[in-house]
């Protein structure tokens, strides 16, 4: 195989704009490379596509592709193809994949990851820490790497020397980068088969290098950056009635602090009096109040919910609304009059994605903040968002890491018997000392004491299975809007271990893995993580499967979309990420029809990943962003726009 470096210079990436137009194309092989002009960039491009004995490597690989999908959209189906076949490699990827295998992901994890950024993912941050040379003077903001445009109507041999070598080291050094990585993955593989050889060559059986799950990656990354040119639309009215709200809610609670001496006239929050009062409410229960690091008592958004003082709940409850009025209300308004393009990193430590400016994948629960974004109009069409969730699906993960691990699993034997199973009603029905169908029966009628243990067990069931202890539980209950006493969360845990007893020996395990210090192997794609916790590695095992087929999921259905005529997805677009939720734009006319295509396509990808255990998917349409939405059929069965009532 024949590889090849490859780099794409651009005009600014604009807001309303995330592919720029393309100036060059730069490569670099075999010790020699050129600069080619877009035109000619896009014809070379196409010819490597076509070369099956040619492997290209770029950094941050999934811009550059989208800027010549902007530049030449026919090139869609070869660059899927290419994907598909592991023919596009990513020296970012790579460099997270191998931090990650270290342990050293959570040090890194704020860093901005555009592609000319300095820092430990950026192509400089590589370039010095493989090669050992400090390029940063050429990211610089007076550097030739933000003025290409300057230079798109003059022919490459008229350039200055400066432009052209800069465009062309960007290649090189990928290929160069690539190359070192390769070394320093062959030093990790050997010091982690090392660790294996101690008692646990079993587990790693299957470990085939650090960068083994670099191809999903790549993919993953690819969709989730044309999901970020696409954008989202917001609606203004809803923006500003969301922003008159958040203010008035706080306008009205100023007197009562005020009143109680915990804020100045000036509007500035008195530490002293809140410490204070935090030490009382907290004396008042018989406990002592959490502690800084630096041994102050702590006055955080936490500390003040759980206080049990009406006033200091109602104060840390409102940092939420302080954080929205400060970070997401100015982001919903870039995109009444345009886009808003939500950014995305395709790799965390656990194996999930993350999203800022603004984080879309964990919106606040405040109702009205998802409200705001709208399906838009395309061509005087009207579009509708599609959604489509997996129903439980780390429950699901965690059944098929249990048959991986312990050998066998209750929980995985309830969803292969009934696929459609509810794990939430099942343990509130055993709390209430009933049977399951007496449960769903209880469900359907909307009994509102069952509704109220369901989502005590939806804390349960998410909470105990990252080996969280009785005591923990009681505060990680109150997200779900579930109080409970000591005796209480002691009972829930003990009979939450009755119902999946294989959780003691997953946790027994796990204890052997983390306890020798040694990283963890995710399962199925083979992705090394160092410097686990305990924890940590119990909620990895099932919380990284889940991404693992989540980002599949995404990657398949943002091929049919961009690059498959014949499926009922082509021409809809992705437009939100939530971890186990895939939401798209679609034509209203043709929406139930790629709503039944994206179940399909998201349950077939799960599947590669949980073979075990049956996935399900449920769609839904709506005109705005409903967390509640639910599937709604005319009487031959086809899916309708949901509204609230």
């Amino acid at each position: 195989m024949r590889r090849v470096g490859f780099d794409t210079e651009t005009h600014l990436i604009a807001r309303c704009r995330q592919a720029p137009p393309l100036v060059c194309v730069s490569w670099w092989s075999a010790g020699e490379g050129g600069v080619l002009s877009a035109a000619d960039g896009l014809r070379r491009f196409e010819g490597w596509l076509r070369d099956l004995d040619v492997v290209l490597v770029a950094h941050n690989a999934a811009f550059d592709l989208s800027v010549m999908l902007a530049a030449d959209f026919s090139l869609a189906p070869l660059v899927f193809q290419a994907l598909d076949d592991g023919r596009i490699k990513d020296t970012l990827i790579r460099e997270m994949l191998l931090t990650n295998a270290f342990g050293e992901m959570d040090r890194f994890s704020k860093v901005a990851l555009e592609h000319e950024n300095v820092g430990r993912f950026s192509l400089a941050g590589c370039v010095d820490r493989h090669l050992g040379e400090d390029i940063s003077a050429g990211k610089a903001q007076d550097a030739w790497r933000l003025r290409y445009a300057e230079l798109d109507d003059v022919p490459i041999s008229e350039w200055p020397k400066a432009a052209y070598d800069y465009a062309l080291s960007d290649a090189r050094y990928a290929v160069e980068v690539y190359q070192s990585q390769n070394q320093a993955g062959a030093v990790a593989q050997k010091r982690i088969r090392e660790v294996a050889s101690n008692g646990l060559s079993s587990f790693w059986g299957g470990f085939e290098g650090v960068y083994a799950n670099e191809d999903e990656q790549v993919r993953a990354a690819f969709a989730l950056r044309l999901m970020e040119c696409w954008g989202l639309r917001t609606d203004g009215v809803s923006v500003a009635a969301l922003e008159r709200g958040i203010k008035e809610e706080l306008d009205a609670l100023d007197p009562e602090l005020m009143d109680a001496g915990l804020k100045r006239p000036a509007g500035t929050v008195d530490l002293g009096a809140l410490r204070a009062r935090v030490d009382a409410a907290y004396a008042a229960g018989g406990a002592a109040p959490p502690l800084t690091e630096k041994g102050s008592t702590s006055t955080s958004k936490k500390t003040c919910i759980e206080s049990g003082d009406d006033l200091l709940v109602r104060y840390g409850k409102a940092s939420e609304l302080r954080k929205i009025l400060t970070t997401y209300v100015p982001a919903l308004k870039r995109g009444v009059d345009g886009p808003l393009h939500p950014r995305f990193n395709v790799l965390v430590e656990s194996g999930r994605t993350s999203a800022f400016d603004p984080n879309t994948q964990n919106p606040p629960r405040k109702g009205g903040v998802r409200e705001c974004f709208v399906a838009r109009e395309v061509g005087g069409e009207p579009w509708v968002f599609v959604s489509c969730d997996y129903d439980s699906a780390e429950l699901r993960s965690l059944a098929q890491v249990c048959l991986d691990l312990v050998g066998s699993s209750r929980l995985a034997v309830r969803y292969q018997t009934d696929p459609e199973f509810d794990p939430h009603a099942a343990f509130a029905a055993m709390l209430m000392e009933k049977t399951y169908e007496d449960g769903l029966v209880l469900k359907e009628a909307g009994d509102p004491r069952f509704k109220e243990l369901r989502q005590m067990a939806k804390a349960a069931n998410f909470g105990f299975p990252g080996m969280l202890s009785a005591n923990s539980f009681i505060s990680y209950a109150e997200g779900y809007g579930v109080s409970v006493g000591r005796v209480e969360a002691n009972r829930i845990r003990n009979g939450w271990f009755a119902q999946w007893p294989e959780m003691r020996r997953y946790f027994s395990i796990i204890d052997t893995l983390v306890g020798r210090g040694n990283p963890i192997l995710q399962l199925r794609s083979n992705r090394v993580r160092g410097g686990v916790r305990k924890t940590s590695a119990a909620n990895t095992f099932f919380q990284g499967l889940t991404a693992d087929g989540c980002k599949r999921a995404l990657y398949l259905v943002a091929r049919e979309c961009y690059s498959v005529p014949s499926s009922p997805l082509y021409g809809a677009r992705p437009c939100l990420f939530l971890h186990d939720e895939i939401i798209i734009e679609a034509p209203l006319r043709t929406a139930p029809e790629a709503a039944e295509r994206l179940s399909e396509v998201m349950v077939e990808a799960m599947s590669e990943y949980l073979p075990d255990v049956p996935s399900t998917a449920s769609p839904a349409l709506m005109m705005r962003w409903y967390k509640d939405a639910e599937a709604v059929r005319d009487e031959a069965g086809r899916l309708l726009v949901w509204e609230p009532a």
